[in-house]
């Protein structure tokens, strides 16, 4: 009984840190595999842990700079009109 109670716990503490550990949900979302996916690339990493080398990539600082851009497009074409 005791031993049930353990490994209970134990599988417990081990979901409140993976929700601790989450990377803000403005950045990511997951998946059904619970995979983060970059909301700018929109690229699938096998898991949280690749995050801050995504973060540094040439991809993803290309695709920010897209979105910035078509933000800025966006900004623009509405104020003239």
């Amino acid at each position: 009984m005791d031993q049930r109670k353990a490994i209970f716990r134990a599988k417990l503490r081990e979901t409140k840190e993976k929700q601790q550990r989450r990377i803000d949900p403005a950045l990511v979302r997951y998946n059904e595999f619970d995979q983060p996916i970059c909301r700018v690339c929109n690229i699938t990493l096998k898991s949280e842990a690749l995050w801050p080398a995504h973060q540094v990539s040439r991809k993803h600082h290309e695709a920010k700079a897209a979105a910035a851009d078509k933000a800025t497009t966006l900004t623009g074409s509405r104020g003239s009109g």
